[in-house]
């Protein structure tokens, strides 16, 4: 029992120093975004426009997002989620493959996806146009 307890400190110890190494790592590069659309700092919101719904397949092959004025340069990723908060999609990129250039991006999704499926859409942009946040 007396190794045990003993044992239990030691990996507490080991613990704390590996968490407080950690908390004194810096991160340098842009600024990555992520929240509602009252959180992003390039631009006033983010909203659905529109999806691409193939009526062969009864699948939804595309999401346009509009409200990235003020993020050109900047990265963005989109992915679905379900009603229970899994991935439907991988991170989806815009369809030219280039940072935002406008202020509505096409998102293809390869492959389709069920549109009773979706339940969320949620947004990331990373570095690039806009002023972070202090």
């Amino acid at each position: 029992m007396k190794r045990f307890i003993i044992a239990l400190i030691a990996g507490a110890a080991v613990f704390s120093i590996a968490f407080g190494a950690a908390a004194a790592l810096s991160v340098n590069g842009g600024v990555l975004q992520a929240g509602d659309d009252g959180n992003v700092t390039c631009t006033d919101g983010v909203a659905v426009q529109g999806w691409g719904l193939e009526t062969d397949d009864d699948l939804v092959h595309s999401v346009r997002i509009d409200g990235f004025a003020g993020c050109e340069g900047a990265d963005a990723f989109v992915r679905l989620t379900d009603g229970l908060g899994g991935y439907l999609t991988d991170n989806l990129t815009p369809d030219d493959g280039n940072p935002i250039d406008a202020d509505e991006e096409r998102f293809p999704i390869p492959g389709g996806v069920d549109p009773e499926l979706v339940e969320d859409v949620h947004v990331w942009i990373e570095g690039g146009g806009g002023i972070a946040d202090d």
